[in-house]
């Protein structure tokens, strides 16, 4: 980033203007330079406005009161994150992106990183009749846990349908998958399922 020079006190009240020429001219300079830094300059009809918001990396956490939030960059394990701590800090630093790679994916079967390097997956499968387990496997796997996964049952035969339930085999859950069991001993049935972990 540029280094603005800026001299302080000038013009000095006992000068000619003229004495001091060079150094405001090198303040002017430095104001305009300083305000196009991630805002919309002079001469410009979104002047003032932000064209963006940049944060170079701290080695310290920020320090805050009572009533401050403080927005932050600091390197993470893999490259530079947004940190946010509040109210005196206290442990309340947040970190509120994560270094994982991939794009969110906005299909029914579909993953997304969240803050902090919370891993969340989702989808619909068939689910065989209670003779078998019926597994899902992550894609891509949690790198260290899945902590907990939810199922829900789609009822396709309206105000008719059984009370046939679906459970997460125990013991099956990993990083790489799990196991989904059928009560009935029927009939298939579909299912949405949602997995979080990190």
């Amino acid at each position: 980033m540029t280094d603005f020079t800026y001299t302080l006190g000038i013009p000095a009240g006992s000068h000619n203007p003229s004495a001091d020429y060079t150094g405001m001219q090198e303040n002017y300079t430095s104001i305009d330079g300083l305000i196009a830094v991630d805002h919309f300059g002079f001469n410009d009809l979104n002047g003032g406005w932000h064209k963006q918001s940049t944060y170079p990396n701290v080695s310290v956490d920020p320090t805050t009161v009572a009533g401050q939030i403080a927005l932050y960059s600091k390197q993470g394990a893999i490259s530079s994150e947004l940190f946010m701590i509040r109210d005196g800090n206290a442990g309340t630093a947040v970190n509120l992106t994560t270094s994982k790679v991939g794009s969110p994916s906005a299909t029914p079967i579909g993953v997304s990183w969240l803050p902090g390097g919370i891993l969340i997956q989702w989808g619909t499968l068939a689910v065989s009749n209670n003779t078998t387990f019926t597994p899902v496997s992550f894609t891509p796997s949690f790198p260290n846990a899945c902590f907990n996964i939810v199922l829900t049952m789609i009822n396709t035969q309206g105000i008719t349908a059984s009370a046939n339930s679906l459970f997460v085999r125990s013991g099956s859950v990993s990083t790489t998958g799990f196991q989904i069991f059928n009560t009935s001993s029927s009939s298939a049935q579909s299912a949405y399922w949602l997995a979080i972990g990190n």
